[in-house]
C-alpha cells in the first residue's frame, strides 16, 4: 500500500506543468497586454501553466528572474525588459536598481517643477508632427 501511495504521489509530482510567471509593467500599459497574450498563447499550448503579473517595469523584472526563479520548483520568471536595462544585466551591472534608483524616486510633479514648470516636448515627436504639418 505504501509502494502504491508513492507512485500516485510521484505520478502527480511529474505531471504538474512547470509555472512561468511573466514580469510585465503596469497594468493599463502596452507591455501587460503583451505578457498577458504570451501567456494565453502558452497556456493554450498545454506546455507550462503561465500567467501575466503587474511589476515595476524592466530592472524589476530581471531582478525577479536573477533571484525568484527556481527550477526546483518549477517556477521560471520571465518579462518585458527595455535595451538599456537588458545591456546592464548582460555587462554584470553590480546592482541593477541601484543604477536607476535616482528615477524610482521621479514623480511628475518632481519632474515638472525642476523644469520651471515646463516639460519639453520629444524632439521625435516635434519632427513627426512637422512633416505631417500639424505642428508650426
Amino acid at each position: 500500500m505504501r509502494w502504491l501511495v508513492v507512485v500516485v504521489g510521484l505520478g502527480m509530482a511529474l505531471a504538474q506543468k512547470h509555472q512561468v510567471l511573466i514580469g510585465t509593467g503596469g497594468v493599463g500599459g502596452v507591455y501587460f497586454y503583451y505578457g498577458t497574450a504570451v501567456a494565453e498563447i502558452l497556456n493554450k499550448a498545454g506546455v507550462v501553466q503561465a500567467q501575466a503579473m503587474q511589476s515595476g517595469g524592466s530592472i524589476e523584472n530581471l531582478m525577479l528572474l536573477r533571484d525568484r526563479t527556481d527550477p526546483a520548483r518549477g517556477v521560471y520568471y520571465c518579462g518585458t525588459v527595455l535595451p538599456d536595462a537588458a545591456l546592464m544585466a548582460y555587462q554584470g551591472e553590480p546592482s541593477l536598481y541601484a543604477a536607476v534608483a535616482p528615477a524610482r524616486d521621479t514623480t511628475l510633479e518632481n519632474a515638472v517643477r525642476s523644469r520651471g514648470g515646463k516639460v519639453p516636448y520629444h524632439e521625435g515627436a516635434v519632427r513627426y508632427f512637422r512633416e505631417r504639418g500639424v505642428w508650426r
